[in-house]
Formats: structure tokens, C-alpha cells, sequence
């Protein structure tokens, strides 16, 4: 199973990836497992904020398998990007508010899961780019959130060149909702956590 499903007694809920490496990769079966979990919270009476969440502080997502990706053909690459435009509907239809906890590196399809909630809190240090455009593969799917998000000079940017930008840039064009120290990531999580259920 690759991803957990932690509730507290106010309704917040946690789903975080597992078992996917120390960055996070999203392969098809983390993918699957992802978009499970957070159907199943959704669906559940007791829910009133959801946070997503990496394993560990290294990344929240660094992108998806390339081990995987490299094999595919146009009917299973058809399949595996369904799966990653199904996991980050689950997130943006979810019927509360999402947060997405943000550290380490935020890359390719992990920017378009970020992109996907609704409020992205963010740690100093993390990276966040669409690097797949480097090895002839457009960024695509919700990658068509960013210039709401960014605006368009910024995503341009980030889609045509797949350079990364750090968190303060992330802040200033709007991918970032805040921006905090690595070790006061979880406080700012926990303060936004209350302010909504509030």
C-alpha cells in the first residue's frame, strides 16, 4: 500500500504517500493508491480539511517514474496519464478544503498534484519545476492550472524551459500560499488547519 490515512479528532484528515522512495515517485501503483485514499476520505461524513503529504521532508512529489515511463507505448501511456489526471481530480473535486504540505522538491506531475489543492504551504529550500519538458516531454493535464495559478509569464517560463524556481519565487508569482522554515512547516499546517475548521 503507498499511501496512509491518519484523522484527528476535529474532522482534518492526512493522506500521505509510502512506500514510493525517499522523493516520492509516482508510479502507476502509487498513483492508484493515492487517488484511493483520498476518494475514500473525501467520501467520509467526518471530513473537514485534508492534507496530502510526501513521506519524509526530502520531497512531496519529485515527479512521476521514469523507469516506468520509458517503457510505454501510446496505449499504455495513454493509461498511466489518465492516472495521473484521475489523482489530481480526486484532489481538486475533493468537497473540502485541501492542503498540500510542501518540502524538498515539487516536480513534473508532484506540481500538478500541488496545483490541484487549494492551499499550498510551502518550506524554505523546496524546488519546484516541470522537468520533464528537458527530455522531450511536454508538461500536459494540469499543468493548464498553472498560469492561474503563476500567471502566464511564469508558467511559460516553468512549461517551455523546465527550469526550477525556488520557494520565495514560488511565493512571489502564487504556486506558494506561504512560505516557512523547514522546522515550522507543521505548526503553519496545524495554525491553517484551525483557522479553517474555525
Amino acid at each position: 500500500d503507498h499511501a496512509a490515512i491518519a484523522w484527528s479528532e476535529n474532522g482534518a484528515a492526512t493522506v500521505a504517500i509510502r512506500n514510493a522512495g525517499p522523493l516520492n515517485i509516482l508510479s502507476s501503483a502509487v498513483m492508484e493508491d493515492l487517488r484511493q485514499a483520498i476518494l475514500r476520505v473525501s467520501a467520509d461524513s467526518r471530513l473537514r480539511v485534508l492534507v496530502i503529504r510526501g513521506d519524509g521532508d526530502e520531497a512531496f512529489v519529485a515527479g512521476a517514474d521514469v523507469h516506468e515511463m520509458v517503457d510505454l507505448d501510446e496505449d499504455t501511456a495513454t493509461i498511466f496519464i489518465r492516472r495521473l489526471y484521475d489523482l489530481c481530480e480526486a484532489a481538486r473535486k475533493c468537497p473540502v478544503p485541501v492542503i498540500a504540505r510542501l518540502c524538498g522538491y515539487c516536480l513534473g506531475g508532484g506540481l500538478q498534484l500541488a496545483a490541484s489543492c487549494d492551499i499550498r504551504l510551502v518550506a524554505h529550500g523546496t524546488k519546484f519545476g516541470m522537468p520533464e519538458v528537458k527530455v522531450g516531454m511536454a508538461s500536459i493535464i494540469h499543468a493548464a492550472l498553472l498560469p492561474r495559478l503563476a500567471g502566464v509569464a511564469e508558467a511559460k517560463w516553468l512549461l517551455l524551459t523546465g527550469e526550477q524556481i525556488e520557494a520565495e519565487d514560488a511565493l512571489r508569482c502564487g504556486i506558494a500560499t506561504r512560505v516557512v522554515p523547514m522546522d515550522e512547516l507543521d505548526a503553519a499546517i496545524d495554525k491553517a488547519v484551525a483557522a479553517i475548521l474555525s
